[in-house]
Parts: structure tokens; sequence; C-alpha cells
């Protein structure tokens, strides 16, 4: 499955994109970008992901703002998220992003970001546009590191144990929720039907869901309102972030 898009509707109401890291090997330049989804897509005006590439001490692209809202989620490698006052200038400011966290950028945030450990750093982009013509509050960004040892866990059912992200919804005005999942081997809840967008980043294990598998490290697309569930088929336990997109409140 790697490296293919699979989805079962015209509509894109749901679709899997494994992540290939080997496409490293085959890297050329500092910076390379493999596209995983662009277009019209649930509620959005236009939704884009990417998986990058970025080579040690080196930077994507100068300083930039850009009108999405934006995630960025670190998958391995270290990397800095950098900001600053005016496009193309100075830095003021670097935040570490280790693997398993997530930064979050209201539209017009300048940044950019550099790979600060030896290997390269490789993360996933999400960038996302309403429909309606809904505009998010600039602000400075959020940042999300799990640290599954010190962390409080809800147990949901047997097997499965989420870690509520309050933060991330009080930054976007509810209109973008998260939680981190942990569902163990063996263990799994049946589909049910939500009323919000959903994708779900895989960063350790093995996933499956409408009977396909897929191992870490992917990405899964559920539309509102999609039947979905998820069962851990693997040995070793599910780590998984879920990010709900909510409809926004009207400005």
């Amino acid at each position: 499955m790697a490296n293919k898009l699979v989805s079962f509707s015209k509509r894109l109401d749901f679709w899997i994109k494994p992540i290939d890291f080997n496409l490293e090997k085959s890297q050329v330049n500092d910076w390379q970008v493999f596209p995983l989804f662009t277009g019209i897509i649930g509620i959005f005006d236009n939704f884009s992901s990417h998986f990058s590439t970025l080579k040690p001490n080196t930077l994507p692209h100068s300083p930039h703002s850009h009108m999405e809202e934006e995630l960025i989620i670190s998958l391995q490698g270290k990397i800095e998220i950098l900001t600053s006052d005016v496009p193309a200038g100075p830095i003021h400011d670097a935040l570490p992003l280790e693997p398993g966290s997530f930064v979050y950028h209201s539209p017009f945030q300048i940044h950019t970001m550099r790979c600060s450990s030896p290997e390269a750093a490789q993360y996933l982009v999400f960038r996302w546009l309403w429909r309606h013509g809904h505009a998010a509050i600039e602000q400075e960004p959020f940042t999300c590191e799990i640290n599954t040892k010190d962390c409080t866990f809800q147990q949901v059912t047997d097997g499965l144990r989420l870690l509520h992200i309050d933060g991330l919804s009080y930054h976007t005005d509810g209109s973008l929720q998260a939680h981190f999942s942990c569902l163990e081997p063996g263990a799994g809840y049946p589909a049910h039907r939500d009323t919000y967008d959903i994708v779900a980043v895989l960063l350790e294990g093995e996933l499956e869901t409408f009977n396909l598998s897929t191992t870490a490290p992917a990405v899964f697309f559920f539309a509102a309102n999609t039947p979905h569930g998820f069962f851990n088929p693997g040995t070793k336990p599910a780590k998984y972030f879920v990010f709900e997109f909510n409809k926004p409140k009207q400005n």
C-alpha cells in the first residue's frame, strides 16, 4: 500500500495514505516534498497535505506566511520552528519539535523551520481553508509534545486510552480539537459517525479500518458522518493523533 491513496468514494469521504520513509534515500535536494492530497474535501474550500524531508542544518525556505491554517507533525529527526516579525526577516524565536510532536500555525504567522538533528528530519504538513469565508485569528504558534510517561490518560474502553489536548481547542476557538490515542494489541472499537471531519496520524504500530491494515507512519481522513473505527491487529500498541475539524463559529 505504500505511496498509494486508498479511497472508496468519488467524493473522497475516506482515504488512507501510508508514508514510505525510504523516500529519504532518493533525496537529491536539501528539502524535498512528496504531495499526499490537495483539493476540496469535507468542509474545506481547500485542504492539502504533504510529507517532507529536510537535510541537517538546512531550511526549506526563508520565513514566510500564508492565509491557510497549518499543522506540522514531526515524524523523525529533530526540527526547530523559527519565527520572524516580517517575511524573510531575522529569526527571533526557535521552538524545538521532537518526533511525535506538532505545531499549529494560525493564518499569516511568519515562520520557517530548520533541521537540528544529525540525520534528516521527516514531517507531515496539513493546510486548509474553511468554506464560507471563515478566517482564524492570527496569533502565536501552538506546540504540543506528548510525553507518554508523564501524561495522565483517560481510559475509554479496555485497550483504548486517550489524552485530550485542550490547549489546541482553546487556541483555535474550538474549530480544531485533538487527542492522542493509544490502542493496545487486539483492541478496537466499532464503526461510528462523527459530525466533524477527522484526520488521524499513525505514529507507531498498526491500525486496521475497513478491513485494511496499515503500519506507521500513515494518514487517515474521514469526512463528517462517514462510518469509521479502528482495530489494532499488531503486537505492539498503536499510537496516533486524531485531529477533529469542527465547523467554525461565525465571525
